[in-house]
């Protein structure tokens, strides 16, 4: 296989709509990913929330699971980005804004999807990239993405498209498009205004694809057809400056390396001890480490107006991420434990602050 530079792999992407990055995360963080991810699925499509999944096109014997931005998944997802940062460095800022992140599950005997955009073709608004990482092998077999080459660009949409017959047009028979088998590791990533299709899994392995999307910023108009589908604890909370270190290298972390993921998705209760909190105040003087008052002493509710200097801190960016990521913590279900009595009075109080 011929690797590409990042320019190159970047023009590809404008002249085709795809491209195709190798090993973008190693074989046993794809394994243990996976496993992750088929547990959470399991337990999920057992008692699922109206939330749980996103909508997807020929939903049968398919799942489109919205994901959390916990550990694991949040370094899958820092690992990729940073493997190939010269490449999303080159299609977004850094505040670009994650618009989705979930996993797609291909039950065997999957029929073929119907082919489609995720997107309506606009040139003036913003454009998403979805990027879809292999957590196995797929082989033509497991019905790989198929994707019609250059059916994102302005000729195709606005000149010929429009006089097409919609997805049963003789044109997607005349054009073969091409089908995507990746080894495990490897991503995909789509202009979501091309056309393209999940194929058909004819194997006796579901085909699980880790994705996640982000939108660029040069357009303040949002392209029209895109689902958003995020949980509502992920929604505005992250872009793409949030999984990427600050020190602008290009290596691939460590599994012992810190980052902004660790710091911001830690599944476990925060250092600070939460079941001596009922109150929220009481929790943010002690993570800011301004003075207690009396009245919200551990164990105690602050019947006390909060403080000139409480309220401004309250208002802060690094405040308010503090207490959002509390709450996120709290009711993460990946932590496996259930809170306390006095845990639930201290949510409680966060959420009326």
């Amino acid at each position: 296989i011929k690797l590409m530079a990042a320019s190159e792999l970047v023009e590809t992407l404008e002249d085709d709509g795809f491209v195709v990055l190798r090993n973008a995360l190693p074989e046993d963080r794809c394994q243990s990913l996976r496993a992750l991810l088929a547990e959470e699925l399991a337990r999920v499509i057992e008692n699922p929330t109206p939330k749980s999944f996103s909508k997807i096109n020929n939903p049968d014997r398919r799942h489109d699971l919205r994901l959390p931005v916990t550990t694991s998944i949040g370094e899958g997802l820092r690992w990729v980005l940073r493997t190939y940062r010269n490449v999303y460095s080159s299609l977004f800022t850094t505040d670009a804004p994650l618009v989705e992140l979930g996993v797609i599950t291909s039950h065997p005997g999957a029929e073929r999807q119907n082919i489609h955009s995720d997107v309506e073709f606009d040139a003036e608004a913003s454009k998403i990239y979805t990027t879809f990482v292999a957590l196995q092998q797929v082989d033509a077999r497991m019905g790989p993405t198929q994707v019609w080459a250059g059916t994102h660009t302005p000729y195709f949409c606005e000149f010929y498209k429009p006089r097409m017959c919609g997805p049963v047009d003789p044109y997607y028979d005349a054009n073969k498009p091409i089908s995507v088998e990746l080894s495990c590791g490897d991503a995909l990533i789509i202009d979501t205004r091309v056309m393209h299709c999940g194929g058909r899994n004819e194997s006796e392995k579901d085909r699980m694809l880790f994705h996640f999307s982000f939108r660029t910023l040069d357009s303040e108009r949002l392209p029209a057809g895109f689902t958003y589908h995020l949980l509502p604890e992920v929604e505005g909370m992250f872009n793409m400056g949030s999984f990427l270190d600050a020190d602008g290298g290009t290596d691939a972390p460590s599994a012992s390396s810190g980052s902004p993921v660790e710091e911001q998705c830690n599944p476990q209760l925060p250092e600070i001890p939460t079941d001596e909190y009922t109150d929220g105040w009481a929790l943010l003087c002690r993570w800011s480490g301004l003075r207690l008052p009396k009245a919200v002493e551990p164990g105690n509710q602050c019947e006390d107006q909060p403080s000139k200097q409480l309220r401004r801190l309250l208002q802060t960016p690094e405040a308010q991420q503090f207490l959002r990521r509390t709450i996120k913590q709290l009711t993460n279900p990946f932590m496996g434990t259930e809170l306390s009595s006095t845990q639930w009075q201290l949510l409680g109080s966060i959420y009326e602050l």
